[in-house]
């Protein structure tokens, strides 16, 4: 396989624009559930045992 100069800033591009998301995304979903958000966290994790027990079960593990 030949991969250029092209291909490789394509690649590069990409993935920077991918990155460029997930950090818009996080940022919007800070505003949006933030202070909620982290109050069901802080009360679902409190104690090691339950937040242990909480955890969704899959049926695949």
């Amino acid at each position: 396989m030949d991969y250029s100069l092209v291909d490789l800033l394509a690649l590069l591009g990409a993935v920077c624009l991918f990155l460029y998301g997930m950090k818009i995304m996080s940022e919007g979903l800070q505003k949006t559930a933030g202070s909620r958000l982290r109050s069901i966290l802080a009360w679902m994790t409190k104690n090691r045992f339950l937040a242990r027990a909480r955890r969704p079960r899959c049926r695949w593990w």
